[in-house]
């Protein structure tokens, strides 16, 4: 018979390294921030900022450590009264003020005035970005700046009066707006005008949309009855996810969600397991190797993707630093540039809404480190009649990846 002592530490043992069953089992907390609101992250690369308290963090080493990145931006006396939301383009962190819109190109460093056009109850809360094309959610509705930022207009005919906005999205060439119990809107003419779309979800009037999320042709939204999809570009929503969900954030082909608890689908979905997380949260972000959970005030919580048999996401080099279009919406002819961060065979062209192609504006290699221009006359067609007008895509793909800019043809 094993001695009492033995047998105590035996137990001790078992309970220590059985499954845990605490409502955080196997996530971990991030330092530093333990008991903050965070309300919102943005992914670049090896950078993770997160909205903390009343300012900016950002985290090199998966949440380990933090470095507040909004000295800078409050040293300018321009905020007013705080940070609306972050969002990541490219190489550039965004930030919506109550002074207006800040744009940072060195992770948060120094910050640059964009406007100040859009404060106070039009303070940017999210921004959708579709080329140098911004679409900012804000108190007052939805404003769009075909200028990368610097100007807006007031783009919200359609949506209910009085109804805010909780999420917005670009998704190829249209756009999504979520609103707390008013339902769903679609726009495909770069938001002058909204329509409902709301088959197959729950009633507007009893469930908030929150967030949304691409997976190849599958499109997600959040809301306060479950996860929804659809797979005919918004038409039609089927329910996938039977659970509270604010909150989306895909890794590859894998989707984590949730609201009280942290769920993944692994096949765009159709079924759901639960993380070990099941607590409440703001906001998910998905870098190469981890997930992270925003609460709160509880802080920050992450749980490696290896856990989950997801291997670390690879980060492809972009085909371009920016891929711009000018004039945009254009009425006979309109150029594309961009600059490759590495050489290789590039094709460049424009496809319409069924994802035909057009015009193929240029198909061969190309050098990096300089820019390159690429004119779509629209109305140099063989027939003589030109193109209809509306939204097309343009589609540069380069070293395996594919970049696309919305772009709209009026007369």
């Amino acid at each position: 018979m094993l001695p009492k002592r033995l047998i105590a530490l035996a137990v001790f043992a078992a309970l220590a390294f059985a499954p845990a069953d605490s409502p955080r089992a196997q996530w971990v907390q991030a330092n530093e921030v333990n008991g903050d609101d965070i309300p919102v992250f943005a992914v670049s690369g090896s950078n993770l900022f997160a909205i903390i308290g009343f300012g900016i963090g950002r985290s090199t080493d998966n949440g380990t450590t933090w470095t507040d990145v909004s000295a800078a931006l409050f040293s300018t006396g321009k905020t007013g009264d705080g940070i609306g939301g972050i969002t990541v383009s490219g190489t550039d962190l965004f930030a919506g003020t109550g002074g207006g819109l800040f744009r940072s190109s060195d992770d948060g460093a120094s910050w640059t005035l964009v406007s100040t056009q859009l404060r106070g109850d039009s303070t940017i809360n999210e921004l959708a970005i579709a080329g140098t094309n911004f679409f900012a959610r804000t108190w007052s509705g939805i404003f769009r700046s075909l200028d990368s930022g610097k100007s807006w207009s007031w783009v919200s005919s359609g949506l209910p009066k009085d109804t805010v906005v909780a999420a917005l999205a670009a998704i190829g060439t249209k756009l999504f707006a979520g609103t707390p119990y008013g339902g769903l809107f679609r726009s495909t003419d770069s938001g002058n005008h909204w329509t409902s779309t709301n088959v197959g979800l729950p009633p507007a009037d009893s469930s908030s949309i929150h967030a949304f999320a691409l997976i190849g042709n599958n499109i997600f939204t959040c809301t306060g009855r479950g996860v929804y999809r659809s797979t005919d570009q918004g038409d039609t929503w089927l329910n996938v996810g039977h659970f509270l969900s604010q909150c989306i954030a895909v890794s590859g082909s894998n989707l984590f969600s949730g609201l009280d608890g942290v769920y993944l689908s692994t096949d765009s979905g159709t079924s759901w397991s639960n993380t070990g997380y099941n607590e409440g949260m703001f906001a998910l972000a998905v870098n190469q190797s981890y997930v992270f959970t925003g609460t709160y005030d509880i802080g920050i919580w992450r749980r490696p993707l290896s856990d989950f048999g997801i291997s670390a996401v690879a980060q492809s080099p972009p085909v371009s630093n920016a891929i711009r279009t000018y004039p945009n919406p254009f009425s006979q002819s309109t150029t594309i540039s961009f600059t490759p961060d590495t050489s290789g065979y590039a094709e460049v062209s424009i496809v319409n809404l069924l994802g035909v192609e057009v015009a193929r504006l240029f198909a061969g290699e190309l050098g990096a480190g300089e820019e390159h221009t690429f004119t779509w006359n629209a109305t140099g067609v063989a027939t003589g009649d030109g193109y209809a007008t509306g939204m097309y895509e343009c589609l540069v793909r380069m070293n395996g990846r594919v970049e696309k800019l919305p772009v709209m043809m009026v007369r």
